[in-house]
């Protein structure tokens, strides 16, 4: 690693915003089209089934618009991201059969 790239190294490390295509460079996990997508998603917005609440990321302050320029916090979007995909618990299973009924049996036919 030459000097000039050290130095770009630790630039962008201690860099805090990135635009969108940054961002995408830096954290491969992200593309800019799923980055738009969430950033997209960030305000709520009215459809014609009634309004749509957005990711949180613009409250976790992940995402910082300034006119058309959007910028990306990078510590704040990965800490947004880990705990909005922290996996939800599963419900708990209602069996709709009733007490008594093994899984999978069948009523009898009506006529049989």
């Amino acid at each position: 690693m030459t000097n000039s790239e050290l130095a770009t190294a630790t630039v962008k490390s201690a860099q805090v915003f990135f635009t969108v295509e940054q961002f995408a460079g830096i954290e491969p996990a992200f593309t800019q089209a799923a980055l738009r997508s969430l950033i997209f998603k960030a305000a709520p917005r009215q459809t014609s089934l009634g309004e749509i609440s957005g990711n949180g990321a613009l409250e976790a302050g992940a995402i910082i618009r300034h006119g058309r320029k959007v910028l990306i916090d990078r510590e704040r979007f990965l800490s947004w991201y880990r705990a909005a995909s922290a996996p939800a618990p599963a419900p708990a299973y209602v069996d709709k059969r009733g007490p008594g009924r093994p899984r999978g049996s069948r009523s009898p036919r009506k006529g049989a």
